[in-house]
């Protein structure tokens, strides 16, 4: 199913995306981290590159090795490292305000309870294996 037109999807893609430029992205003032497949045939590399330097130090960009443009489905152990690794450094780095958000954000989008989606996922769970 994914595999399906592969070529003309991504031609598709690249069309729409080839005249956008960067520069009319708005600067996202939050913490943000980017993580990106390193052999992602949806969005090449370069792109991952260019938005880690449109975004400058309010971004930590990060390359899942061996992974597609389904990092979560490939590497979902590695997305998790890094997914906690990016929320419990952000309080350290005088984001505390943004810590909240972003921890209800990976609720929202694991679509449990912070609670439930951390006891599946040791990896988040604060307890030590």
């Amino acid at each position: 199913m994914c595999t399906d037109y592969v070529q003309e999807k991504t031609e598709l893609i690249n069309t729409l995306i080839k005249d956008r430029k960067l520069s009319e992205l708005p600067k996202i003032s939050q913490p943000t981290l980017i993580i990106w497949g390193e052999h992602d045939q949806v969005f090449s590399l370069e792109l991952g590159y260019r938005l880690r330097r449109h975004l400058e130090e309010n971004s930590q960009f990060v390359i899942i090795k061996k992974a597609g443009h389904a990092v979560n489905l490939e590497k979902p152990k590695e997305l998790c490292k890094h997914l906690k690794s990016f929320l419990s450094d952000s309080s350290s780095k005088g984001h505390k305000k943004h810590k909240g958000i972003k921890w209800r954000l990976l609720s929202r989008i694991s679509g449990l309870s912070l609670k439930r989606f951390a006891s599946n996922r040791p990896l988040l769970s604060e307890e030590k294996a």
